[in-house]
């Protein structure tokens, strides 16, 4: 679905080449709302930026399926701008015109359903002309996206684009992926502010994988899912972590290790999965519907045991907790923690020493009893016997 300067949506009539079989065939003569929901599933099956190939191969079977996906709108709403290298070679002009009819055959054949867009850029370029296509192809069409991924390969890249328009009311996901920090130019003074304050938009899901990245004048009373995985951290991770304070729905949150809070926010009433690194939870940290803990812990240890065994009162419903440490005295400090979130049945434990592990797994059975399952990537304990996984 999602649109490249390699696809080829507009295909030739398939009639004439079509076997006798197909007017014969139950798939032939299932009704347009049946086909139709069968080719979304076919075509849904790819991830967003790899839809064109089903979605070609959909349209080539017989001149029927070309008619019903071409009045199937939820087929096109997918956009994926992909410049490479191969953009700017010596027919550039050719595919960038080939590119934007495209764009325009699925923006009418979607019939102003909402838009997934991906924005991407593999490799570092002049700004301006990425600027050019980016306000010409992708930006009149911002006001129907729903779901809108930017992936570039330097920050001066995205200075050309943001901050985003207004009028972004039906937007619900954003992701933006810069995986490193180019220093060929110099770093801006203040972090890259992505929307304007009066952007309208309502997100569910946040994504930010970019250092020098602002979006607090975002409000997250709607979030249901927040990752935040700068590869270097800019913003104050209390600032971040205040701002994640109000968001009173989420269910998903991903803390990555350059981002080192001193505490968490202290009460997510909804979350129910929670990855962090290098975080220490604080005493007033509550979240009673986390089912699921991935905690990575930090370098300096565990500076208080008493105090995240308070913490560990109020997770009343953890039931999956893995724990990842180098220091073996870490895991024994953890114990009162372990021993107060009682509904645990699933304890993974990443130590990848041996007979540490082995020892460990065999203390945390006898006085944590009420774990159904310890194991460690070196081995695990059931209900009856310790194994051994050396593979």
């Amino acid at each position: 679905m999602g649109v490249t300067p390699h696809s080829t949506t507009n295909k030739p009539e398939a009639s004439a080449r079509d076997p006798p079989v197909n007017s014969r065939s139950v798939t032939y003569r299932l009704p347009v709302e049946i086909l139709s929901g069968i080719l979304l599933h076919v075509v849904e099956a790819s991830s967003l930026m790899r839809r064109t190939e089903p979605l070609n191969l959909v349209t080539s079977v017989c001149q029927r399926w070309r008619d019903v996906a071409l009045a199937s709108p939820q087929l096109w709403t997918g956009i994926v701008f992909r410049d490479s290298k191969t953009t700017y070679d010596a027919n550039s002009n050719t595919i960038l015109a080939n590119l934007k009819s495209k764009i325009q055959a699925f923006l009418e054949r979607s019939r102003n359903l909402c838009l997934d867009i991906v924005y991407r850029i593999d490799y570092a370029s002049d700004s301006a002309s990425h600027t050019a296509h980016f306000q010409d192809l992708i930006a009149p069409h911002l006001t129907r996206c729903r779901t809108l991924h930017i992936r570039l390969s330097t920050l001066e890249q995205l200075q050309g684009i943001v901050p985003l328009p207004t009028g972004l009311e039906k937007l619900r996901s954003f992701n933006l992926d810069i995986p490193t920090v180019y220093t060929s130019y110099p770093l801006p003074p203040h972090p890259i502010l992505i929307f304007n304050p009066d952007h309208g938009a309502c997100l569910q899901h946040l994504r930010i994988a970019s250092s020098y990245i602002s979006f607090d004048n975002m409000t997250p009373q709607e979030l249901r899912s927040f990752t935040y995985s700068p590869p270097t951290a800019y913003l104050s991770p209390d600032d971040v972590m205040e701002w994640l304070s109000s968001a009173s729905l989420l269910e998903e949150c991903n803390i990555a290790a350059s981002v080192t809070p001193s505490q968490l926010p202290t009460d997510l009433p909804a979350l129910r999965f929670m990855r962090m690194e290098c975080v220490n939870p604080s005493t007033a940290f509550q979240a009673p519907s986390l089912v699921r803990l991935d905690w990575t812990l930090p370098d300096s240890g565990i500076p208080d045991a008493a105090a995240l065994a308070q913490a560990g009162c109020h997770l009343p419903n953890l039931r999956h907790l893995s724990i990842a440490s180098l220091n073996l005295g870490d895991f024994h400090r953890l114990l009162p923690f372990l021993q107060q979130v009682s509904t645990v049945v699933n304890l993974q434990i990443h130590q990848w020493v041996w007979d540490d592990a082995v020892s460990l797994i065999r203390a945390l059975a006898v006085k944590v009893p009420q774990t159904e399952e310890i194991s460690s990537p070196a081995c695990s304990y059931g209900s009856t016997s310790l194994t051994a996984d050396l593979s």
